[in-house]
């Protein structure tokens, strides 16, 4: 049997579920583990991605605590996230702000101005 971890990192926390893999797909177990969303008083909308990496890295040891399955047998990894955030990082990949949400709203008024005043 082969084996993939998939990440699920979505507003709120990340989902980590680990499937064995033959003639069908099965679940063998998951982890979830919860994050901060950051609302500003400015319509901002922010999370810390070091958040992010703790939270995978705390449900895949999770994991690998439930069942006999070792590090070595993971035959692939799968990601989702949330979409339309923003992650400005430099030359290196590290994060140089805290990730704008899908659901920052800081540029309500140059969306406006841009679009005519609609759609």
């Amino acid at each position: 049997m082969k084996y993939v971890i998939a990440y699920d990192i979505g507003t709120t926390g990340v989902k980590t579920c680990l499937f064995g893999i033959d003639k069908t797909i099965t679940l063998i177990t998951s982890a979830h583990q919860g994050y901060g969303l950051y609302l500003l008083d400015n319509g901002g909308a922010e999370q810390d991605v070091d958040e992010w990496w703790q939270a995978m890295a705390k449900t895949t040891a999770e994991l690998f605590k439930k069942c006999a399955v070792l590090p070595v047998d993971i035959a692939g990894l799968s990601f989702c996230s949330q979409m339309q955030g923003l992650v400005l990082v430099d030359e290196k990949g590290k994060a140089l702000r805290p990730a704008m949400s899908y659901m920052d709203q800081r540029s309500k008024q140059e969306l406006k101005e841009g679009m005519g005043g609609g759609l």
